[in-house]
């Protein structure tokens, strides 16, 4: 796989990582899951904190960040 296939994953696309970490996680996690918690930590305007990698069958893995600053 390339890097193209590694996206940023914009806020209308959210219900991809939800859907994809609740499943393949463990757990209902309350980070992922709970509304407020999630647009607190991982949305930064019309984006999320979260890249995703894409193969012919959808998201193969996810990775999400939590920003610690407005300068970073």
């Amino acid at each position: 796989m390339s890097n193209e296939n590694i996206t940023r994953l914009k806020l209308c696309e959210k219900d991809k990582v939800v859907n994809f970490l609740n499943q393949h996680w463990g757990t209902i996690h309350p980070l992922v899951n709970n509304e407020a918690l999630f647009n607190y930590y991982y949305v930064d305007g019309e984006w999320t904190n979260f890249y995703c990698l894409s193969d012919d069958d959808g998201i193969a893995a996810v990775c999400g960040y939590i920003k610690c600053s407005e300068d970073a």
